[in-house]
């Protein structure tokens, strides 16, 4: 199949379907994306039998295994898509490449007065494709977003424009220079040591700690009011935040909130 056909990806995807599928019958697992494979088991002896079952079912459809470029022998610690996946820390992170791109692509830039949109996408979608590996990646580009579409708007969608960091820009992409060699993501997270529940209208506000059983509701003011829900429902999260962990340090505290938008920002 030729490299670069638009095609090609999704129609490699649906071919390997059947194959990763008839392994998963067998019990083993694996994760594909177009052609990097990862199989994953709970023990030494396991991966071995799941690493040998694929290769020898590749081989037998006239697949051929690019010896080079793959891990056959079980290990804890693998590459795949740009990550680096630590099975005994269970721990996501970016590999030293992929670290040193986005720094670069970061240190380049604060360097100048000016910039084009396209540059700052570019900067952007590298940041939004770490998130899998950087724990608090979002609220660190979310800005960069902001501005962006702000950008753009002011520009009519032109990506050839030129425009100029903000502040916040320029500390939210500092954070990345200065944290991203060091960050990571946990594959599973523990149990919270808090849960709290809050929700909103147009006319207040109310947050309950089910952890404590403590209760709290207010009254939003007549400018609050004028805010759009999805704020008002951000804003009383983050008052039952303060309310009920004004005191805590290192908890592990779950928001729930039934404002889908909300939860995404």
């Amino acid at each position: 199949m030729p490299n670069g056909l638009s095609s090609a990806p999704r129609v490699f995807t649906k071919l390997l379907k059947p194959v990763l599928s008839s392994l998963r019958k067998e019990g083993y697992v694996n994760c594909a994306y177009i052609d990097d494979i990862l199989l994953i088991s709970d023990s030494h002896e396991e991966c071995s039998n799941n690493v040998k079952s694929s290769l020898m079912l590749f081989d037998s459809l006239g697949f051929t295994i690019h010896d080079k470029k793959s891990v056959v022998t079980p290990t804890t610690k693998i590459e795949f898509l740009g990550f680096e996946i630590d099975s005994v820390n269970m721990t996501v992170r970016l590999t030293a490449k992929k670290v040193a791109n986005i720094v670069n692509l970061s240190v380049d830039m604060l360097g100048k007065v000016f910039i084009t949109v396209r540059e700052f996408a570019k900067l952007i979608g590298k940041l939004v494709a770490a998130e899998h590996g950087v724990l608090y990646a979002p609220l660190f580009y979310k800005t960069l977003e902001i501005q962006k579409d702000f950008e753009l708007k002011i520009n009519k969608g032109n990506f050839e424009s030129k425009m100029k960091l903000s502040k916040e820009s320029r500390d939210c992409i500092n954070w990345w220079i200065l944290n991203l060699p060091y960050s990571f993501k946990p594959i599973v997270f523990k149990s919270p040591d808090r849960k709290i529940e809050s929700d909103s209208s147009m006319i207040g506000y109310g947050a309950h700690d089910v952890t404590n059983n403590l209760d709290m509701s207010g009254i939003w003011s007549k400018e609050e009011r004028q805010k759009h829900i999805n704020y008002l429902e951000l804003k009383a999260a983050f008052l039952a935040l303060r309310q009920f962990c004004e005191n805590s340090h290192g908890e592990h505290v779950q928001l729930f909130l039934d404002n889908t938008t909300a939860i995404n920002i």
